[in-house]
């Protein structure tokens, strides 16, 4: 199931093995071939993969936006995603609104932590930067560029036991090329995640440029995480 309507999150926010997915019982036991599908197994795969990062990086035990970065960063696409590429005036992230960015990537997302290709920020700050670098072989290899941002949505419960939202801030994530120039963006405005597919035309430094925008209660400033791959 996902949300095929404009103006609305996008929903997987990746996606996983689901069909004819038998567990040891129904294979060693049961012995009648019998197999599940859907969310009942992709699920508990995306969980395992999570709970194998937490437990070899104890530092996203705490972050669960780091987590969902780290995941989406390096999920690999489907031939059917192969021309969603950002641009310097996109607004849309290179997202599907079936799949997100692909299929989930455990090897792969072991590597974004592996080579600490991710950060965490907070604070009262408005502009945050991040930056990495792209090899001549990546280059060369036709490498793309996958890079997430996620923050936390918070509420507020009332001395009446109200809840309601107090989030009002938005995320634009900009991509600059070596030379400075923007080259990508992701600024949409009805989800908590912006991302970015790029496929760079030079090797050296790339700066990412994080800007919050606020209209939201007094004191209030979400932490965030980005990763990429």
């Amino acid at each position: 199931m996902y949300y095929s309507t404009e103006n609305s999150v996008y929903k997987p926010d990746v996606c996983a093995p689901g069909a004819r997915a038998a567990t040891y019982i129904e294979t060693e036991v049961l012995k009648d071939n019998r197999a599940n599908g859907g969310t009942s197994a992709s699920c508990p795969i995306v969980t395992g993969i999570c709970a194998q990062l937490m437990q070899a990086y104890p530092v996203l035990k705490s972050n669960p936006m780091l987590v969902k970065s780290v995941i989406m960063s390096s999920a690999y696409e489907l031939d059917s995603m192969s021309d969603i590429y950002s641009t310097s005036n996109s607004v849309m992230p290179a997202l599907t609104r079936e799949c997100g960015p692909g299929v989930v990537d455990a090897y792969k997302a072991y590597s974004v932590l592996e080579n600490n290709n991710y950060d965490t920020f907070g604070g009262y700050q408005m502009s945050f930067n991040y930056a990495f670098d792209v090899l001549q072989r990546d280059v060369s290899n036709n490498k793309d560029i996958f890079l997430c941002l996620n923050w936390l949505q918070w509420n507020v419960i009332d001395y009446n036991d109200e809840y309601y939202d107090v989030e009002d801030f938005q995320h634009t994530l900009s991509l600059y090329d070596p030379n400075g120039t923007l080259v990508a963006v992701s600024d949409y405005q009805y989800d908590k995640k912006q991302f970015i597919r790029y496929k760079p035309t030079q090797s050296g430094r790339y700066t990412v440029r994080i800007t919050r925008s606020y209209t939201g209660a007094p004191g209030y400033y979400p932490d965030f995480a980005v990763a990429h791959s």
